[in-house]
């Protein structure tokens, strides 16, 4: 699966089962093409995981308000998807 196949399937997520089969995908992408994964040990994945949120936090989100708590699961989705190579 390509990069703009995992964009996209990152913009669709609806629910929880969306999010676990975009999971699939990002692993199988992962094992299929390594090296395009800047972050490849679990401890800097996270690490990019936690720099991306960090430095996006005060970011405004379209269709997001300060008064909304919870992060969504397409959210979840663009938040791995930038910490593969998010330093």
């Amino acid at each position: 699966m390509n990069e703009d196949a995992l964009q996209k399937r990152a913009k669709n997520i609806r629910n929880q089962t969306d999010f676990i089969a975009f999971l699939d995908h990002l692993i199988a992408q992962g094992r299929a093409v390594p090296g395009d994964w800047e972050n490849e040990t679990a401890v800097s994945y996270v690490d990019g995981f936690r720099g991306y949120l960090s430095d996006t936090a005060k970011e405004d989100r379209p269709g997001k308000t300060a008064a909304q708590d919870g992060v969504s699961w397409q959210r979840l989705a663009e938040i791995m998807l930038a910490a593969r190579v998010y330093e």
